[in-house]
């Protein structure tokens, strides 16, 4: 592939990608970095929403409600330490899908306020190697969304995460060829 052996500079790679992208307004932008190692994670406040839809739920007895009327919907749960008990015996059922609040899901937290609005807005990324390869693998949202806001986002990434760690980054979406970035 051609795009694989070239390096492009960020903003040229997103012009890029735009282009192999027309008219598939659904795709999604995704970042693949390779890392220098494992166990590289955190969680980065970007400067533009990635336009990812989040339904966000603070624990409440409602949340109790539909747990055991089985209706699951939100893809957050955030909880305080006082609220776990009341949520351990439902671990089975939220621990599968992820939503068992925990402190290294950053969804157990004594300020359920804060960092519901911290999500809220939609420009809130976590990142995590995976676990036996050092490699990120991210959705950055539409590629309808305004190219300088893909880039901004993406140079915040790369920031938070060091580029020092980082051996090399491709940039996809849905059905084109991966796309080489410079840094």
């Amino acid at each position: 592939a051609p795009y694989r052996s070239k390096l492009y500079p960020l903003t040229e790679a997103l012009e890029l990608l735009t282009k192999l992208s027309k008219g598939k307004k659904t795709n999604t932008v995704e970042l693949h970095i390779n890392t220098l190692e494992t166990g590289i994670k955190g969680e980065v406040s970007l400067p533009h929403s990635t336009g990812k839809k989040q339904t966000i739920e603070v624990f409440s007895d409602k949340t109790i409600v539909k747990i055991n009327a089985g209706k699951l919907d939100f893809t957050i749960l955030l909880a305080t330490s006082a609220d776990m008990p009341k949520l351990a015996k439902y671990a089975k059922v939220l621990g599968p899908r992820g939503l068992m609040p925990t402190p290294k899901n950053n969804n157990l937290t004594e300020d359920t306020k804060k960092r519901l609005e911290e999500l809220s807005t939609g420009a809130t990324l976590a990142y995590k190697t995976e676990p036996k390869f050092p490699i990120i693998h991210l959705s950055l949202g539409p590629v309808t969304q305004k190219l300088n806001h893909l880039q901004e986002n993406i140079q915040a990434l790369v920031k938070h995460i060091n580029p020092m760690k980082i051996k090399s980054a491709f940039l996809t979406s849905t059905q084109t060829p991966a796309i080489k970035l410079e840094f």
